[in-house]
């Protein structure tokens, strides 16, 4: 279960890897040493110091690894004076968010713990956090992963619990070696950084928030992602253990009248189940749930959407089965209006189709119910069916 998320600052608080790399290259100028900004980039995520020891080492410079840390403390306060850092958008209402839904925060960065504690203050971000880690403080620096385990260790969380937000190879690489879920954040400021390692990654964190961590962490750590509830249900991914419920469901009188039966072979039924978890669910993020009523968690049948191709045609499609035993007491109404807004509202899909065989009027009354409207008959495999559609626009 997530309980904290951890943020790197450089990159992903502050847009401030410019900057650095021009101070080190100012710095270091008063040495004879020409460096470049990708050279400069290729040290993201770890510490100033860690750089100034290579670049020492490389050019057999004479001077002190403290003469070259205060030439490039004093390169990067002449440039903020005249430029300071530029917040990335939308990082802040992400924390607001996150500690909202009562979620621990941390940052763990390479820099000085100055410079941390005073981004923090100019960007009023104190009551979001609840502790704060510099590179300085830790053995080795990113990327090893001791930076991450002691921002674990003060949340008073195990890594496992965690998520942390990086831009950098070398902090993406941390994170993974602590055991840290992670969300790679594609900042084009801070060089070309490898971030495939990461377990997401995206381009801003305008539509980045809690469920969208959460679901994150789910999948990293496997569980199963409950997708939500309504008055009297829950829906949450199917896990193979509840391949026994579905066969128990599928054998109900009147359940497979109007659609295919499971195959014979629960072996083969499980790995199809293992191929969708990993390709419906963890690539589309939506697919077919399990619904389970609240008052027993019993599971009482699956619904949810789908990629299909209807009429030669791709729709994104909704469907649903449940145990006959259950049919009559209104909740097949329940879930699928709880799906068609979850998929409106949280997946930004605008066209929700149901394909119907003309003869299942029990069907037919659920879409007309749910708003649904006839578009089209068309014939499939010799039987007529009714494509009913669902458009956010005209709702």
């Amino acid at each position: 279960m997530l309980k904290a998320v951890i943020f790197d600052m450089d990159g992903v608080i502050i847009d401030s890897e410019p900057l650095h790399a021009r101070a080190a290259i100012l710095a270091l100028s008063h040495y004879s040493v020409t460096l470049t900004t990708e050279y400069c980039y290729s040290f993201i995520g770890s510490t100033a110091k860690h750089m100034l020891e290579v670049i020492k080492d490389t050019h057999h410079l004479t001077a002190s690894i403290e003469e070259l840390q205060e030439a490039n403390r004093q390169a990067k306060i002449e440039l903020l004076k005249e430029e300071g850092y530029p917040a990335i958008p939308h990082v802040r209402e992400l924390m607001q968010n996150l500690t909202q839904h009562g979620l621990k925060l941390a940052i763990a960065s390479s820099s000085p713990m100055e410079d941390i504690l005073n981004t923090v203050h100019n960007l009023q971000l104190e009551s979001f956090l609840s502790t704060i880690v510099s590179g300085m403080q830790v053995a080795h620096p990113k990327p090893a992963p001791d930076i991450f385990l002691k921002a674990a260790s003060q949340l008073n969380v195990s890594p496992s619990e965690c998520v942390v937000i990086e831009d950098s190879y070398n902090g993406v690489k941390a994170a993974v070696a602590a055991g840290i879920p992670v969300l790679g954040f594609e900042n084009p400021n801070s060089g070309k950084q490898d971030l495939w390692s990461a377990n997401m990654i995206c381009q801003s964190f305008e539509s980045v928030n809690a469920t969208f961590l959460q679901h994150m962490h789910s999948r990293a750590t496997k569980e199963a992602i409950t997708i939500g509830e309504t008055e009297r249900l829950y829906l949450k991914e199917l896990t193979p253990a509840d391949i026994k419920e579905l066969y128990r469901i599928y054998s109900a009188p009147g359940v497979t009248e109007f659609i295919p039966p499971l195959t014979n072979d629960p072996e083969k039924a499980l790995e199809h189940l293992l191929t969708y978890q990993k390709y419906a669910y963890g690539f589309y993020g939506y697919g077919f749930w399990g619904i389970f009523r609240k008052t027993d968690d019993r599971m009482i049948g699956y619904s949810g959407i789908q990629n299909r191709t209807i009429d030669n045609q791709e729709e994104i499609e909704l469907g649903y089965a449940f145990d006959s035993a259950e049919w009559g007491n209104g909740y097949a109404l329940e879930c699928t209006r709880f799906i068609l807004a979850y998929a409106t509202a949280e997946l930004d899909i605008s066209r929700i189709v149901a394909s119907i065989y003309c003869q299942n009027q029990r069907s037919v009354r659920l879409a007309q119910r749910l708003g649904m409207k006839p578009e089209k008959t068309y014939t499939n495999q010799g039987q007529q069916h009714i494509l009913y559609v669902y458009d956010r626009a005209e709702t």
